[in-house]
């Protein structure tokens, strides 16, 4: 499975939408997870916004797909990352998905080198007119390499 929930996560009842949402992010990961740009993108809906940390957002599909064209050359994120789901709500057509990447791996294309980084994410989903839950906004921030504590990692 690309995700867990977290303990006090796993103690209220989730909805089905909730649970659509989450199912939605972990879609999303498996193609991240193999660097496949067409399949990522498909996550995404039109007016879609990446908001890096410490960057400026990218907004527009066009942008975004820059930004994980150029990822997908720099880096490959290994198959043991596990997406930490901590919340996760709906309400009308909208919803959204936090977590904490608490286990993983990325391998730097360039040199070789293995990070084990920790993401603190959040994902706010919108459904279409097609019914299809799609990825409205993506922020996500890293913890400097000096310290292994997600709370270090400032999204919003």
């Amino acid at each position: 499975m690309d995700f867990i929930k977290s303990s006090e996560f796993q103690q209220h009842p989730c909805s089905p939408a909730a649970e659509e949402i989450i199912q939605t992010v972990g879609q999303y990961n498996r193609p991240l997870k193999s660097g496949d740009l067409g399949n990522v993108m498909a996550f995404f809906a039109d007016d879609a916004v990446l908001v890096p940390e410490q960057q400026q957002p990218v907004t527009g599909l066009e942008a975004i797909r820059k930004v994980y064209a150029a990822l997908f050359e720099m880096i490959r994120f290994n198959d043991d990352n596990v997406i930490h789901v901590v919340d996760a709500q709906v309400s009308e057509g909208m919803g959204f998905v936090r977590s904490h990447e608490t286990r993983g791996s990325v391998l730097e294309i360039a040199n070789g080198t293995l990070h084990h980084p920790h993401f603190r994410e959040l994902w706010v989903l919108k459904k279409n007119a097609a019914g299809q839950w799609k990825i409205t906004v993506y922020a996500y921030g890293i913890p400097s390499q000096k310290s292994t504590d997600p709370a270090d990692a400032v999204v919003w």
